[in-house]
């Protein structure tokens, strides 16, 4: 990894943390996060024909695939998605494993979820075993997409998607 300082990894990391806080607060970030995906790529292609033209496919003994595999513009690329994912997962981990009582929003997880609630009366359904949190985050984020694609909710805060760059309408938060 030629070139590579320690003020680099910690850019790098910090990007990749920084995209994936802004994911799980709002998914309006997921454009961010595309664009710099999208010049990491490029980045990362236009290096790659660098290294194509200027390589044979030995050269002291590496290949060029390992070559490329070990290029800063590759490991930042992995980095950055190893974070994005990371900081995304991390508050819904925490949000599974604090939130453990049942209430009144436990109705949009399936039997399996609310079943292992501290004061359900749902039993475990047959042949299954508790679901872990990895399953319960991508059920419920299912559930999420499905209400919000059936909503026909419409509010003074609400703006078109080509409207969010330019924040014509403020934005609501919940306390």
């Amino acid at each position: 990894l030629n070139g590579v300082t320690p003020s680099w990894w910690l850019l790098t990391i910090f990007t990749g943390v920084s995209l994936g806080s802004g994911l799980c607060v709002k998914w309006t970030a997921l454009n961010l996060v595309g664009l710099v995906s999208l010049r990491i790529f490029y980045r990362f292609i236009r290096h790659s024909f660098k290294i194509f033209r200027t390589t044979t496919l030995m050269d002291n003994g590496r290949t060029l695939i390992t070559r490329l595999i070990f290029s800063r513009r590759f490991v930042g690329g992995a980095l950055v998605a190893t974070f994005i994912i990371i900081s995304y997962m991390w508050p819904w981990y925490l949000h599974f494993h604090l939130l453990r009582n049942s209430g009144i929003d436990e109705d949009s997880m399936n039997n399996n979820f609310r079943s292992q609630l501290v004061g359900s009366t749902i039993p475990l359904p047959d042949g299954e075993s508790p679901q872990g949190v990895t399953t319960s985050i991508f059920q419920l984020h299912k559930t999420m997409l499905a209400i919000n694609k059936a909503s026909k909710f419409v509010h003074r805060y609400g703006s078109p998607w080509y409207e969010w760059p330019v924040l014509r309408t403020p934005v609501l938060y919940y306390l």
